[in-house]
């Protein structure tokens, strides 16, 4: 008579979830003599809902999805799972009967592509500071080398009209995210900065709760699929990494978010800006932030590497051409019409012969050399 063992799996929804759905519920149920179901009962405003069998995903995880809902809907569920022995023994989550449930609040939260010029009041992005002498303001910078707005009239500012100062410690923390549908968006924005070299600077960091945290360092220097991300993997100040030194403008960076943020019912950025106790810059300024999901495509190209934008007439040069996967779901063997011709290629390959020239396959790139042009 003993009930199979259970347990709740992530995405764990709050009290009030900023998306419409669908909702992905996960559970893990073991017994010595099988898991025989696992039922994901809910309801929507109270009125009850046809039940759905869990599919069992992998080993002991089973999965159910919860259909989409509007916004002012309250959804709350049980999952129970039966095992395969002859007395069908139960078990519940979140137990230990079916009366306890979980329960959350449907609202309206950021649709993508999020994209964010600072130049309507929403309220939206909050700031913070330990010292209230550097802190982040909206408006249109003022001072030494950041005194514009990406696009005018307002950006955030490390102190708009005066240089920062000693021992800063300044956030501007995001909305609230939802990545339940939004698995491999891409992160991007545009700065200006002027600190200390190697000391002072900003770097990107998120979070799944902004009350107990802990805040995460969204990449490094170098990273995969980053773009402009860091200039220093250790800034003295608190050897984590940062963007220093002197940008010489505005410039964009991005990142794409990796598959650890798939399905996370909520997620906070911030821009944290820190500063040593000596030598000081003109400021940060951040613009333009904007979060898309992935093109429905398999691939695409990202850059053409040769030729460059000019250059001298009457010269033949090879047609460098970076393609790049741009979701996880992908099909290996792929149509691309690159120079002027379709050709299909297995992406799971080393070295092949393209145009009766060459590329490389490596990771998600690969790089196609198209054969002379003359221009």
């Amino acid at each position: 008579m003993i009930p199979p063992a259970v347990y709740n799996l992530p995405p764990v929804y709050p009290g009030t979830v900023y998306n419409t759905g669908p909702y992905t519920i996960n559970i893990a149920a073991t017994d010595i003599s099988g898991i025989a179901s696992a039922s994901l009962n809910y309801t929507i405003n109270t009125v009850a809902q046809p039940t759905i069998l869990m599919a069992n995903i992998a080993d002991s995880t089973f999965q159910g999805i919860i259909p989409a809902a509007v916004a002012g809907d309250t959804i709350c569920y049980y999952v129970e799972i039966a095992d395969a022995s002859f007395c069908g023994n139960l078990n519940y989550i979140p137990g230990p009967t079916s009366v306890e449930t979980f329960c959350f609040i449907v609202e309206d939260g950021i649709s993508y592509p999020y994209c964010d010029n600072f130049d309507i009041t929403t309220n939206l992005w909050t700031p913070s500071a330990v010292n209230t002498t550097s802190v982040w303001e909206l408006g249109t910078p003022a001072f030494g080398a950041t005194n514009s707005a990406h696009t005018a009239p307002n950006s955030w500012d490390i102190n708009l009209t005066s240089a920062y100062a000693n021992s800063a410690n300044a956030s501007l923390v995001s909305p609230q995210l939802s990545f339940i549908t939004g698995a491999g968006a891409t992160f991007e924005f545009w700065h200006n900065w002027s600190t200390e070299v190697g000391w002072d600077g900003v770097r990107v960091e998120w979070t799944t709760d902004t009350t107990t945290g802990p805040w995460n360092v969204l990449g490094s220097v170098g990273c995969v699929d980053c773009v402009n991300w860091y200039t220093d993997a250790t800034l003295a100040t608190d050897q984590l990494p940062g963007w220093e030194g002197n940008s010489g403008g505005w410039i964009k960076s991005s990142i794409i978010l990796d598959t650890q943020f798939n399905n996370l019912p909520q997620v906070w950025f911030r821009f944290r800006f820190v500063s040593d106790g000596s030598v000081n810059g003109d400021g940060y300024s951040i613009d333009d932030v904007c979060i898309s999901l992935p093109q429905p495509d398999d691939v695409g190209v990202t850059a053409i590497t040769q030729p460059g934008p000019t250059g001298p007439a009457g010269n033949c040069l090879d047609v460098l051409v970076d393609v790049k996967k741009l979701r996880s779901q992908y099909t290996n063997i792929i149509p691309c019409n690159i120079c002027g011709t379709t050709r299909w290629f297995n992406w799971n390959c080393y070295l092949y012969r393209f145009f009766n020239t060459w590329s490389n396959c490596s990771g998600n790139h690969s790089l196609f050399r198209c054969t002379c042009r003359t221009l």
